[in-house]
């Protein structure tokens, strides 16, 4: 089988929302209300220290340029990676239903 990424709860979170609409960009506001249920963004960093290690968390599986930046909105789901969902169905197996990694 392939190789999976041991995704934390958070990292699930953005993936899922960034997945409901590909090509759609998310500000950071938009991504901690709906995964973290923020009404604002806690640190000027928060969001972009996620996406970082769930960028590093999904090359190390071979999965890069995923989710792009798109300057001056937020991030979305590149318009290139057609496939891209099985990415998410195969981090989603690692999770439990609290979650949690597995393992």
């Amino acid at each position: 089988g392939g190789q999976r990424a041991r995704l934390t709860r958070s990292e699930v979170g953005i993936l899922q929302t960034l997945l409901e609409q590909p090509g759609r960009a998310y500000s950071a506001a938009d991504l901690s209300g709906r995964v973290w249920g923020y009404e604002t963004v806690p640190d000027a960093n928060f969001v972009q220290q996620h996406i970082s290690r769930l960028r590093r968390k999904l090359a190390t599986v071979g999965v890069e340029g995923l989710i792009e930046t798109v300057y001056g909105m937020g991030y979305a789901i590149a318009a290139s990676a057609g496939g891209a969902t099985g990415g998410a169905d195969a981090a989603r197996d690692d999770t439990d239903r609290t979650g949690q990694a597995a393992g």
